[in-house]
């Protein structure tokens, strides 16, 4: 499993990405360095989730459940690029239409970075 947490101060934004499997230990340190950078954001800070190479497992809810709620302060607009993989797919929308309505942030789904990125960037 690889996990990249990245934030570009300047441009407010948290990155997110995530390859191969999880286990439960390794979603808790992702969300605690989520919550460690944070700090270096200001309000209305947007966040791009990249899950294409993400392998989806049984112990997947925390991690999704934390990148679409409020459990990371100041973002008001997330961007999810869902997995390739059609199970991986259907198992991270099932998790998030489920959560959906336990945050103010605007979340949008893609299949693309690129798509995300522009989306994430407009008004």
């Amino acid at each position: 499993m690889t996990n990249i947490v990245e934030v570009d101060s300047d441009r407010n934004k948290l990155f997110l990405k995530i390859s191969g499997f999880t286990q439960s230990d390794e979603q808790l340190e992702i969300m605690q360095k989520l919550k460690a950078n944070t700090s270096k954001l200001k309000e209305n800070a947007k966040f791009l989730v990249d899950l294409s190479d993400f392998k989806v497992t049984e112990d997947v809810n925390m991690i999704v459940k934390g990148m679409s709620g409020n459990l990371i302060k100041n973002v008001n607009k997330t961007a999810i690029v869902l997995p390739l993989s059609a199970v991986g797919n259907l198992t991270i929308n099932t998790i998030l239409k489920k959560g959906s309505s336990d945050s103010d942030t605007k979340m949008e789904l893609f299949s693309d970075v690129d798509e995300a990125t522009k989306w994430l960037d407009s008004v």
